[in-house]
């Protein structure tokens, strides 16, 4: 369990919107890129105590503002519409790979990767 909530990197913040100091604009949504490598149980954590989730992705010009915001690794419940997997993906290699990372590689695509490994995130709430 996370303990302490680590420190944020303060993104840019769309003037008219009414995100939390630090939160990025977009849409109906406020997003946060967080810069620690943590697991997806771990990252979500953190995105559940900033009041949000790990940020879903449903179209490729939501999918290119989270790349200008930053790397991340749909908890929010949503559905999964919107894909953008590199070639040969999800794979599922090694049986192992439940959770997915965006621009990956040199497609900067979609990968489907194994949760324990540690990533920076973007965690996502609705305004």
């Amino acid at each position: 369990m996370v303990s302490s909530l680590p420190t944020m990197n303060q993104g840019p913040q769309s003037r008219s919107s009414s995100c939390p100091h630090g939160w990025a604009n977009y849409g109906k949504v406020c997003y946060q890129y967080v810069s620690i490598l943590a697991s997806w149980t771990d990252a979500e954590l953190i995105c559940l105590q900033l009041g949000g989730n790990l940020a879903s992705v449903h179209s490729l010009s939501e999918y290119n503002f989270l790349l200008s915001e930053g790397v991340w690794l749909w908890s929010d419940g949503s559905r999964f519409t919107y894909q953008k997997w590199n070639r040969g993906e999800p794979n599922n290699a090694g049986g192992r790979e439940n959770c997915m990372q965006m621009n990956f590689g040199a497609e900067g695509g979609q990968n489907d990767s194994n949760c324990v490994l540690q990533n920076p995130f973007m965690c996502a709430r609705k305004l």
